[in-house]
């Protein structure tokens, strides 16, 4: 097993997180192009704030000098002096006086009533008014609007409503009003392969243009007419926030026209007459509702008309491509938050986030198209969670690896204690109290010389695995194999009260799992006699070594001496021999125990002799090892 495939296995997490997440937002991103649903409101929101961001970076839009609006402000309410019913008179005048002067066209929205109510005395004047109303459209193509739902009744006269549709001239003046309650789009209605919307018709009248309907598609002039569906709708560009389209009072017109002044400044204008008085209540909230000001509507049909003029239209991002944008993006930055550092994958994505935003917005004020910008928003936090989540698990992945790996060949516990605390592995020693207990196989170089390697290796594999096993059971720490020998510490490095007793217990059962295998095996060859020394003191426990190199280690007299009472079995016929400041440490704690003295001891570069014991459970006989026979062979 290799310590080297992280890599492929983050390239494995990110195909089964990141890119399955990547497929949920590219679906919602298709989703969000649906105009009532949450994502699409984001989406949106996102969109005005492009509108006030470009006129904020780049000023206001370009402005087709042929528009102009006549604003019926309240000035105009104090100079024509009279009621709205009778404004009659004075719109078919303002009309014929712009029309002398070569305007183009004129569009008068505002919703007609003339009925003299309650006032009857009023009525013939009523019916002047609206008379000359019905010779203004009929012979200068005064464009005058209806609600969308509206019947002809609306304006209360067959004469009027049979003037303007003669004419195509009574039309639709509604402008869609999204979920958020703002104003965005206008929907382009035909009758009769002939459009009735206001700001179209006024746009047919003024350029000599046509707008056409093929299937989905709308053409102007034959220009194809940058539409959405359901609709089809035109979503207009707004050019600013209110005022940016040139507009005059109606009050002073009037009184110019009472002069028999010209209006020669109009010549070949669109003029656009619209309420603009407080009290008229013609206020339509736009993408400027974020800067706190309202449009009125008169400015939303000359805001149709300029996007056509100026073919300065909003082209959305294509469905698949907005999809696949959101796909790709998602991947990227999960790719960066799984490979890269946290920190640097997270100013990766603030950068990739700020560039984006600069070119939509770019984009945008330079050419009109509009890129996604919330759901890559939402789709670049979900690849960022999903790569991080990505590197958690890798990280994870690698790291059971690592302690699987190398708490084979470092005592997990010692391996614990380095990544719990890493100063642990610093140089230096700490002088504690433990037992120290060695191993090894009796006969183990006969056996090795009678068997092929790989018998050898795997009797040896089946030995150690046998005796690791009871160790970690008495938490012990695995000190090091050397050849079939075992050096295993008790009491470090975590602490431990009763060392003594586990390292004692720890041979005593390891003496009777080899008796068990031993008659299991029915004469088969293996390692299943061991001679065993055990001594208790204190040592220095630290890393020792170099910067290259170092290792956990017990360093002291109790080592050499635990070692040599190990080499002593043999000579004193004994599996298992204890020192006597073992047993006075473990007696106590285990009392089922026969402790045998087997003298004192002399040990090389001792000056005090060590006194030994021999060990076993009380009530049950010990069956002497090979080695402890008189037959037993030569010693290793």
């Amino acid at each position: 097993m290799s310590v080297l495939p992280q890599s492929s296995s983050r390239l494995s997490l990110l195909a089964r997180v990141v890119l399955p997440l990547a497929v949920l937002l590219a679906c919602l991103s298709w989703w969000s192009h649906d105009q009532h649903n949450p994502l699409s409101d984001l989406e949106l929101r996102c969109l005005d704030y492009l509108f006030v961001t470009r006129h904020a970076i780049h000023g206001p839009e370009p402005v087709d000098p042929r528009l102009v609006i006549v604003a019926i402000d309240e000035a105009t309410f104090e100079a024509i002096g009279k009621p709205t019913m009778l404004w009659g008179t004075d719109y078919a005048q303002l009309v014929a006086a712009l029309k002398r002067a070569g305007a183009a066209c004129v569009g008068l929205d505002v919703i007609l009533s003339f009925s003299a109510g309650q006032v009857p005395e009023l009525q013939p004047l009523v019916e002047q008014a609206e008379n000359e109303m019905a010779e203004a459209i009929f012979s200068h193509q005064l464009v005058i609007i209806q609600l969308a739902g509206d019947d002809a009744s609306a304006h209360s006269s067959q004469a009027l409503v049979a003037a303007a549709s003669a004419e195509a001239l009574e039309v639709s003046a509604n402008v869609i009003r999204d979920g958020d309650g703002l104003y965005r789009r206008f929907p382009l209605v035909f009758q009769e392969d002939q459009v009735m919307v206001f700001f179209a018709r006024m746009l047919e009248l003024g350029t000599g243009g046509r707008f056409k309907l093929k299937g989905d598609q709308v053409l102007f002039e034959d220009r194809l007419v940058v539409t959405e569906l359901p609709g089809p709708t035109l979503r207009f560009n707004v050019p600013g926030p209110p005022g940016t389209i040139p507009s005059v009072s109606m009050a002073g017109l009037i009184e110019r026209v009472r002069k028999g002044e010209p209006l020669s400044e109009f010549k070949g204008k669109m003029v656009f007459i619209g309420p603009a008085a407080p009290s008229m209540q013609d206020y339509r909230p736009t993408a400027f509702l974020l800067k706190g000001q309202q449009h009125l509507g008169i400015e939303l049909h000359a805001a149709a008309a300029n996007t056509l003029l100026t073919q300065r239209s909003i082209r959305p991002l294509p469905v698949a491509l907005s999809a696949g944008l959101t796909f790709l993006g998602l991947l990227l930055v999960g790719m960066l938050a799984a490979i890269l550092p946290t920190r640097v994958a997270a100013v990766c994505f603030l950068g990739l986030g700020l560039s984006y935003l600069l070119a939509a917005e770019e984009l945008f004020a330079r050419t009109g198209l509009w890129l996604p910008i919330a759901v890559p928003a939402i789709g670049g936090l979900v690849g960022l969670s999903g790569g991080y989540l990505v590197r958690y698990l890798a990280v994870n992945q690698y790291n059971r690896l690592v302690k699987e790996l190398f708490g084979r060949m470092v005592d997990p516990q010692v391996m614990g204690e380095v990544l719990r605390n890493p100063d642990f592995a610093a140089f230096g020693g700490v002088r504690q109290e433990v037992t120290i207990f060695f191993s090894d196989i009796n006969n183990f170089t006969p056996m090795c010389e009678g068997h092929a390697p790989v018998d050898v290796i795997q009797m040896l594999n089946d030995y150690f695995a046998e005796m690791v096993r009871i160790i970690k059971t008495q938490k012990g720490t695995l000190k090091q194999f050397v050849g079939d020998e075992i050096m295993v510490i008790f009491g470090a490095p975590g602490q431990m009260h009763d060392h003594a007793a586990r390292a004692v217990e720890t041979g005593l059962l390891m003496r009777e799992r080899l008796a068990e295998l031993s008659a299991r095996a029915g004469g088969k060859d293996g390692f299943y006699d061991v001679k065993i020394g055990i001594h208790t003191g204190q040592v220095v426990m630290g890393y020792v070594g170099s910067e290259l190199r170092s290792e956990y280690a017990a360093v002291g007299d109790v080592v050499n001496l635990a070692a040599r009472i190990e080499a002593t079995t043999k000579r004193l016929g004994a599996d298992i021999l204890v020192s006597k400041a073992t047993k006075v440490a473990a007696e106590k704690l285990l009392p089922g125990l026969e402790w045998t003295s087997c003298g004192l001891q002399e040990f090389k570069g001792k000056t005090e002799r060590v006194e030994l014991f021999t060990v076993r459970r009380r009530g049950i006989e010990h069956s002497p090892t090979p080695s402890e026979g008189v037959n037993s062979g030569p010693a290793k």
